[in-house]
């Protein structure tokens, strides 16, 4: 939890030999059960350029311009929960 409002995900990747197999979403579909149990509003994530369309499918919407951080493009993304 980030605030009264918000929770972050941090530092989240699946393995190249496990990507497509599910377990990203399965992991989002837990981590976004828990933080609406708290609950929280909206959920907030760095993504990795690579990965946008992977969160998008998930119903998160960019909300910044990239930026590096640890080397790598990245962009801030959010999902409201609580509407």
């Amino acid at each position: 939890r980030h605030d009264q409002n918000e929770a972050r995900v941090r530092q989240m990747v699946i393995a190249p030999e496990r990507r497509g197999t599910g377990l990203g979403v399965g992991l989002m579909q837990v981590l976004e059960s828990v933080a609406k149990s708290i609950p929280v509003e909206r959920l907030v994530l760095h993504s990795r350029d690579i990965a946008v369309g992977f969160y998008e499918k998930l119903g998160f919407k960019k909300t910044s311009e990239f930026f590096e951080e640890v080397g790598i493009p990245h962009v801030t993304m959010t999902k409201e929960l609580l509407k």
